[in-house]
């Protein structure tokens, strides 16, 4: 089962188009895939982790402290959401 979160638990950042989440809410780990579903309107946005061929990528993964996701499908105010331990 793919989890959900809710859009509020996530921080925005405009101008990069970058959300923040922290890993607790999949309880410490980074998820494949996950949904963050917004209380307001009720859209579902599917997140996919980054692989190598995204500009993204980093080879060490950030030593386990974060992973990079792209939403599915036409989000354009969402470029990316950064899963992170301790945030």
């Amino acid at each position: 089962m793919i989890p959900t979160i809710p859009l509020k638990y996530c921080d925005y950042h405009k101008p990069s188009k970058r959300m923040i989440v922290s890993s607790e809410y999949f309880a410490g780990s980074f998820p494949r895939d996950f949904f963050v579903e917004s209380e307001k309107t009720g859209k579902v946005v599917r997140f996919t982790k980054i692989g190598p061929e995204d500009k993204l990528f980093n080879e060490d993964q950030w030593d386990g402290e974060q992973s990079i996701y792209r939403p599915q499908g036409d989000v354009p105010t969402v470029d990316h959401l950064v899963v992170v331990h301790h945030y």
